[in-house]
C-alpha cells in the first residue's frame, strides 16, 4: 500500500523539483545488524517495484536505476537514509523493477532514538508504515533514429540517456514480527547446574514469522526472564539469531542465572513446565539501535518440563 503527497508538498518539504513516483514496494528486504558500526546497517532487496505516474509518450526501456532517500516516520521525522548504486532495472508500462544488492542504511547519533522507534515499529506490529522521500535516477536505452532502415538486424545502435532527479515521496507498508509472539520451544530443554547456585537451561526455539518481506540478522540477543510468579531467573541468550519470512526460524537459546531463588525456580522445571516473560532491555543487543528497539519487547514463552543435561 502507498500514497503520494502532492508535488507542492514534496517540493516545499524536501526540495526536489519532480515527483513522478506513485508508489513503491519491496518483495523482500533484509537488514543486517551484525556489523561493527551500529550507525551503518547493510540492507538488501532482490525486488523493488516502483510505479511511476504515467507520462504520455514515455515508453523508453529503463535498464538501470539508483536512488537516494530518507526514511521518515511520524510524517516529519527522518531517522535514516539510503543511497543505492546503479543496479539493473526493467520497465513495463509505467512500472520499474529493480534491486539493490547491498547498500547501507545510515543514521546518526542524534537520530538514534527515532531510528530505534522505526525498528521497534517493524518488530512489534503486524504491519508498519513509514515514508520514503528522496530521488531516483534511471538510465533509459533508446534506439538510434532511422537505425531500423539500416542492415543492423537485432544489433541496431542504441543510446543510453540518464534521467536524474525523479522525485520519490511515497509510503511503504511492511509486515512486522508482531512482537515475536509466535516464538516457541521445540523439544525438551536440558538443565545443567554449573555452580553452587548457577545454572544453564538450554533449549531450541523456533519463530514463525508473520512478515512476508522482512529478514533481520540480529546476531546475539539477550532478554531478561521472569517466571509466572514474578521471580527473576536470569537472562536468555539467543545465539546468532536471524529472522526471515516463513515458519522456520530456529535458534539455540540458553537461560543462565546465579541465585538460590532462581535455581529453585528452574529446578521445578525438572517435573513441570512454566510460563516465562521475556523482556528486552538496554543491553539486549550490542547494536544500540536494535537494543533501543528490543527494549519494548515482551514475549510470553511456555517452557516445558526439562531433562538433566
Amino acid at each position: 500500500m502507498a500514497t503520494t503527497e502532492t508535488y507542492e508538498q514534496s517540493k516545499s518539504r524536501w526540495g526536489f523539483d519532480v515527483n513522478l513516483v506513485r508508489r513503491a514496494s519491496y518483495e523482500d528486504l533484509e537488514f543486517d545488524f551484525t556489523g561493527p558500526n551500529y550507525l551503518l546497517t547493510p540492507v538488501t532487496s532482490t525486488k523493488v517495484a516502483i510505479e511511476l505516474i504515467p507520462l504520455p509518450g514515455f515508453h523508453y526501456p529503463v535498464v538501470q536505476a539508483r536512488g537516494k532517500a530518507n526514511i521518515v516516520i511520524n510524517k516529519s521525522t527522518p531517522v535514516a537514509s539510503v543511497d543505492t548504486d546503479w543496479e539493473p532495472a526493467s520497465m513495463k508500462g509505467s512500472n520499474v523493477q529493480t534491486t539493490f544488492t547491498r547498500t547501507n542504511m545510515a543514521t546518526t547519533e542524534d537520530k538514534l532514538a527515532d531510528y530505534s522507534t522505526f525498528l521497534s515499529g517493524l518488530i512489534l506490529n503486524s504491519s508498519y508504515t513509514y515514508e520514503l522521500i528522496g530521488t531516483t535516477d534511471v538510465i533509459v536505452r533508446l534506439s538510434v533514429p532511422g537505425a531500423s532502415m539500416l542492415p543492423y538486424g537485432d544489433s541496431a545502435p542504441t543510446k543510453d540517456i540518464t534521467i536524474s532527479g525523479i522525485g520519490v515521496s511515497t509510503t511503504i507498508t511492511l509486515g512486522g514480527f508482531e512482537g515475536f509472539k509466535a516464538l516457541e520451544v521445540v523439544g525438551q530443554p536440558s538443565l545443567e547446574k554449573t555452580g553452587a547456585s548457577r545454572y544453564a537451561l538450554t533449549m531450541n526455539l523456533n519463530f514463525k514469522s508473520p512478515s512476508p518481506e522482512i529478514t533481520m540478522r540480529f546476531g546475539d540477543v539477550t532478554l531478561q526472564a521472569v517466571n509466572s510468579a514474578g521471580v527473576a531467573v536470569g537472562t536468555l541468550l539467543l545465539r546468532d539469531w536471524t529472522v526471515k519470512p516463513g515458519n522456520e526460524n530456529p535458534v539455540t537459546a540458553v537461560l543462565t542465572g546465579d541465585s538460590a531463588e532462581g535455581l529453585k525456580v528452574v529446578s521445578t522445571l525438572m517435573t513441570t513446565g512454566d510460563r516465562f516473560m521475556l523482556s528486552g532491555f538496554k543491553e539486549s543487543s550490542k547494536n544500540l539501535g536494535v537494543a533501543g528497539a528490543l527494549a519494548n519487547v515482551k514475549i510470553g514463552l511456555a517452557i516445558p518440563a526439562a531433562k538433566e543435561a
